[in-house]
């Protein structure tokens, strides 16, 4: 734990229009005049309660003096990740952008999220201090220009929406509800202009084990981004006038069997109410509680594969070559509007281990194309030509997988050889994700039986998302299926399970569809 400001007493700033030099400037600066829609003083937490977090003006400053050109942030419900866009967003309008005008775009996953942004910086603008400034004319529905043509622009995450004019700050607001493809069309609107570089700065709450958010947590240093991360015990209020032996909280237990607040909230310094929190631990389950407020990694309560699939084990964090020594099988799961999955997979010697080594998944798009990418993708692995390929295919509809076949086998002169049939016997359901489970189960002393790579994304994701249906009950056993979504690489992986531990003699000539 840490404060550097509470203490301060600083009268540098006796005008508004004086700049902030130093974070402690900036920090009195916000206390003196920045106030929320409600006329209140803008409470910007500045210490630390939770080891390895960081305070939310950490954030702002850094954001605020270009410490970091892009930003990664992690944070609770509640937990003032809007409100800080809007603040960052006005500071630069008014400080940085006086000199050289600074555009800026905010994006929200819904509309309402862009709303609220746009709502913090306007009402900031709209203080007495502060409108003169901006004009009469400069405050309109969803954008504020201010007369040198410094501005500020609030959009929804779309395909329209994201291709907006080049700007040099970006800000986007709860990325774990937003489509990964539209948030890399975003990362173009980005520019350097003048003064100002170029910056990015995502803020999300965690609510998915594989979503965006941790997608992109492990990939944030690669990336460029520095990674942010706070909860509610950074946000609430400090605590004043309750006895610990009273609180009904204070003894709650943690994820980790210890006492949920054991006297922290005495040392905060947040705005987060403290009887709102009490009522949020009553009411909420375990699992929202720490995804959402105490910011742990999301439960794998439902998921089908919670209890096997490890993924430090099970994924590699290096892509896996191709081996022209083993063989070499090709697995899908037919789609049009849902996605098309093709799986490329190898198995060692001893077939007791399987390398996935690359993946597709396309949608909208017909098995003509797949196959042709699915082609273009094999040699870019180094596969050779010649090289025999066993291909699992979709049962849903024969003429379109021998189409995919067809093209996946002829271009790039490639050709297939033999052909696979149905599994010898009928394999259910049951029997389907019992291969699965049975693939994946970890023997202490053994190597896992499966390793994704690196490049194989999609895969990994969906074994983090395919659940069952909410029981009404928990003493109820789990018997009825999965719920039908999140599960098209997995269809095409299990059918290569099914074949390969019930394989059919093969023929030549043609590819029998299972």
């Amino acid at each position: 734990m840490q404060d550097n400001f509470d203490s301060i007493q600083w009268d540098l700033l006796a005008a508004t229009d004086i700049r902030p030099e130093t974070p402690r400037e900036l920090h009195q600066y916000i206390r003196t005049f920045c106030r929320n829609e409600n006329g209140e003083k803008l409470i910007i937490p500045s210490r630390r309660m939770c080891e390895g977090h960081q305070a939310p003006f950490e954030f702002v400053s850094d954001a605020f003096f270009g410490v970091h050109n892009n930003q990664f942030v992690i944070a609770p419900r509640t937990g003032g990740k809007t409100m800080d866009f809007g603040l960052i967003a006005w500071l630069g309008m008014k400080h940085l952008g006086r000199d050289y005008p600074l555009q800026i775009i905010d994006i929200g996953a819904i509309q309402a999220q862009a709303d609220k942004c746009f709502d913090y910086t306007s009402s900031l603008w709209r203080q007495p201090e502060f409108f003169h400034e901006c004009g009469r004319n400069a405050i309109l529905k969803q954008s504020i220009r201010l007369p040198n043509g410094t501005s500020l622009s609030t959009v929804v995450a779309t395909i329209a929406g994201v291709n907006s004019p080049h700007v040099p700050w970006l800000h986007l607001d709860e990325w774990e509800l937003w489509d990964w493809a539209i948030g890399q069309q975003a990362f173009s609107i980005p520019m350097s202009a003048g003064p100002h570089r170029a910056s990015i700065r995502i803020a999300s709450t965690q609510k998915y084990a594989m979503g965006n958010v941790q997608r992109f947590k492990d990939e944030c240093a690669q990336r460029g981004f520095k990674n942010y991360k706070w909860c509610i015990w950074e946000t609430i209020e400090q605590c004043r006038d309750r006895e610990c032996s009273q609180c009904k909280i204070f003894n709650w237990p943690d994820a980790e069997g210890g006492q949920l607040c054991a006297g922290r909230a005495k040392e905060a310094r947040g705005y987060f109410r403290i009887d709102d929190f009490i009522t949020k631990v009553q009411e909420l389950d375990r699992n929202t509680l720490e995804e959402e407020w105490l910011c742990l990694r999301p439960s794998r309560q439902g998921l089908v594969f919670g209890r096997e699939y490890n993924e430090d084990l099970h994924r590699t964090t290096f892509e896996i070559p191709y081996n022209p020594m083993l063989p070499l099988h090709v697995w899908i799961d037919q789609g049009y509007t849902n996605p098309f999955a093709v799986l490329i997979v190898q198995e060692d010697r001893n077939r007791e281990q399987l390398l996935v080594i690359g993946e597709l998944y396309e949608t909208e798009t017909i098995p003509e194309h797949v196959g042709r990418d699915a082609a273009d993708y094999l040699e870019r692995l180094g596969v050779e030509d010649g090289k025999e390929i066993s291909v699992v295919a979709d049962p849903e509809d024969p003429a379109a997988s021998r189409t995919f076949i067809k093209h996946l086998t002829s271009t790039k002169g490639r050709r297939f050889h033999g052909s696979l049939k149905r599994p010898a016997g009928n394999v259910d359901f049951e029997e389907h994700l019992r291969l699965c489970r049975r693939r994946l189960k970890l023997t202490q002393g053994r190597p896992a039986r499966i390793i994704m790579s690196s490049r194989v994304r999609y895969l990994p994701y969906e074994l983090t998302q395919y659940r069952y249906p909410e029981r009404k009950r928990e003493d109820k056993p789990v018997t009825e299926k999965p719920l039908d979504k999140d599960n098209h690489a997995i269809s095409a992986w299990y059918r290569g399970e099914a074949w390969l531990a019930k394989p059919a003699k093969a023929t030549s000539g043609r590819a029998d569809i299972m």
